[in-house]
């Protein structure tokens, strides 16, 4: 069965985010390609959009340990849509993503 794919911005699609999701490569919890990011339950964020990616560190609670909070690193994209947070375990996966983002939506410089 086919998935559907739904943008996170309205009005920013792609042509074919099937196709483009099966070259995709794992980061974390999501996929990533040149051109987007893709979430699980078939929303993609397209690079395309983004006006802005900020990385972070960011924290998230988790029941019965570590005091209640564990630390994560963080993408920030900000979209005509709004801002999305993006978390991911380490370093090197989160500035990978922050990069392709920052080249697919031309704010590399």
């Amino acid at each position: 069965m086919a998935r559907t794919w739904k943008s996170m911005v309205p009005g920013a699609e792609l042509p074919d985010p099937g196709a483009d999701y099966r070259q995709a490569s794992r980061a974390g919890q999501y996929k990533v390609s040149a051109l987007t990011l893709y979430q699980g339950g078939g929303s993609y964020l397209p690079f395309s959009a983004v006006t802005e990616v900020l990385r972070d560190k960011g924290s998230v609670h988790v029941t019965g340990c570590c005091a209640g909070g564990v630390l994560v690193e963080r993408v920030v994209v900000a979209t005509p849509a709004g801002k999305r947070a993006f978390l991911f375990d380490t370093v090197r996966t989160a500035d990978r993503v922050a990069g392709l983002c920052r080249a697919g939506a031309g704010l590399d410089g």
